[in-house]
């Protein structure tokens, strides 16, 4: 019996000529293609899965694609992960949607399996393919996987080495990433250039760069903007940045009075459906933000955001030095210190989530334990969590573009020597000499972070063990997102859960992960046992 398919694209704003299913862009010599040019371009590839694989591996964009064939169906989902999709499979049946919502229809669909929750719980998003369905599945990051009747294949295209060899040794110059820079945002202002640019502008080096490089270029429609408590020490700096580029700037203060009431509205809970979609902590520091923008008329429907993620990740600030002759186990336990929530969790649970982690993320593919580690934070951290906050973005109906996420980038960064990397040396150097300088920003700039020290993980070990109440008193209550208040509104709003606190002082983060998983099983009614 032949697979009988139904594609269910209800989220975002897919193009669609007959078997082919398209949203978002990609790069193609330097020129912006979407909507019609792309699904001609993806036409004219789609003879067999073989040359479907080989032009995906070509493609640099934001996208999503679904190819239906009258026995298989391919599905695609680029490396930035801007458009989530998931499938699921009912013997020869097989559903696919931009919506889990859309897939959630039988009691076994509601079911969790406790292992991936408590991998939920512990790091803000599922892991590989599973989401917070025991029949629901999804593409990771930069993934293609051709669903057929008996079979299901799939490849990965992560522009992140998963066998290197011999890592790169020849010192890359600041000129050198200085002059990639320059020619990899040439593109991305010739399709820019005449649309009003929407700038989270923070005190850190990545929003930083953006900017300098959009005045390099000589762009002026841009609205620079910071958001959070009032005394947000991110403002002024970033207030200097703007006035000294010639940029307008904004900052939206939250206050109490304009997140009152929000867990009651229709629209809130919309937002935390399509920013969460059954595998990711939707992030609510941007909603209000977004939110009040578009309300006075600052951005509009014809704005193009621009987020610095993963500049992170591209200058190495997840590296030590340590890590290069680290085992598994010692990166697992680094990840857990630095990235974990810390809810508290059973030994057993403990050992079952380090079974998976391995299973998972650390295997014999890998030249260097790091680099498993690094393929973790690319796909797990930088995708599915951090950079899925830009999602809120596209609630809002506002597109996106995030130009050190471009394949090229990446891909250069790879070619850099790790130890490059370590203390973000070749990155805050190259910024500082060629963009922060020239462009008269050159100030409030942070200090080399080095080789770290082994101080952060004895205090780390201290906090863990001190009572809830001692925390309370003596560690800051309150942080510059306003997310305290945020989530002492979600607790009120759903009194009957006991929530665990975590070991992390005001780590709110966790908070919002458990009221979340609480959210989809209330609205669901979710039996996980």
């Amino acid at each position: 019996m032949a697979l009988i398919s139904e594609i269910i694209l209800e989220k975002f704003r897919w193009q669609i000529a007959r078997n082919v299913f398209v949203v978002g862009h990609t790069w193609m010599n330097d020129k912006y293609l979407s909507e019609q040019k792309f699904i001609d371009l993806i036409n004219s590839n789609i003879k067999s899965f073989e040359t479907f694989k080989d032009f995906i591996t070509t493609l640099n964009g934001q996208f999503s694609i679904v190819v239906k064939h009258e026995k298989e169906v391919w599905i695609v989902c680029s490396h930035t992960w801007s458009y989530p999709l998931f499938y699921k499979k009912e013997g020869d049946n097989l559903f696919v949607s931009d919506n889990p919502e859309s897939l959630i229809t039988k009691d076994i669909d509601r079911k969790t399996v406790p292992i991936i929750e408590q991998y939920f719980l512990n790091f803000g998003v599922t892991p590989g393919n599973a989401t917070l369905s025991k029949t629901v599945s999804q593409l990771r990051p930069g993934e293609i996987i051709a669903i057929k009747e008996r079979e299901t294949e799939s490849f990965s295209f992560v522009p992140i080495a998963k066998i290197s060899g011999v890592r790169p040794k020849i010192p890359v110059s600041t000129k050198d990433l200085h002059q990639h820079f320059i020619s990899t945002f040439k593109k991305y202002f010739e399709f820019l250039k005449d649309k009003q640019i929407l700038l989270p502008l923070t005190a850190g080096y990545d929003s930083r760069l953006l900017a300098c490089l959009l005045a390099e270029f000589g762009h002026k429609n841009v609205v620079c903007a910071t958001w959070g408590r009032k005394d947000n020490i991110e403002k002024q700096t970033a207030e200097k940045v703007a006035k000294e580029l010639g940029f307008k700037y904004v900052f939206v203060e939250y206050t109490k009075e304009l997140i009152s009431g929000f867990t009651k509205t229709k629209e809130f809970n919309e937002f935390v459906n399509f920013e969460g979609h059954w595998s990711s902590m939707p992030f609510l520091q941007d909603y209000f933000a977004i939110k009040e923008l578009k309300q006075k008329n600052i951005i509009d429907d014809n704005t193009i955001v621009l987020p610095g993620h993963p500049g992170d990740f591209l200058k190495g600030s997840h590296l030590d030095i340590s890590d290069l002759n680290a085992t598994y186990n010692d990166l697992y336990e680094k990840i857990n210190r630095n990235f974990c929530t810390t809810i508290p969790i059973s030994a057993g649970k403990k050992k079952n989530l380090k079974k998976l982690f391995f299973a998972q993320f650390f295997s014999n593919d890998f030249s260097y334990p790091w680099q498993a580690f690094e393929r973790w934070d690319f796909e797990e951290r930088q995708c599915k969590f951090i950079a899925n906050l830009s999602s809120g973005f596209t609630y809002f109906n506002i597109d996106f573009l995030m130009p050190l996420f471009d394949v090229d980038t990446i891909k250069f960064f790879q070619n850099v020597p790790v130890e490059q990397k370590i203390g973000e040396t070749l990155y805050n150097e190259t910024l500082e000499k060629y963009f922060f300088k020239k462009q008269n920003v050159d100030f409030d700039l942070k200090q080399l972070s080095g080789n770290k020290q082994i101080f952060p993980r004895i205090k780390n070990g201290i906090i863990k063990i001190v009572p809830k109440f001692i925390k309370d008193k003596y560690y800051p209550m309150d942080d510059i997102i306003f997310y305290r208040e945020i989530t002492a509104e979600l607790l009120e709003a759903n009194r009957e859960f006991v929530y665990k606190h975590p070991t992390k002082p005001h780590f709110y983060n966790s908070y919002i992960i458990q009221w979340y998983l609480q959210h989809i099983k209330s609205a669901k009614h979710i039996d996980n046992k």
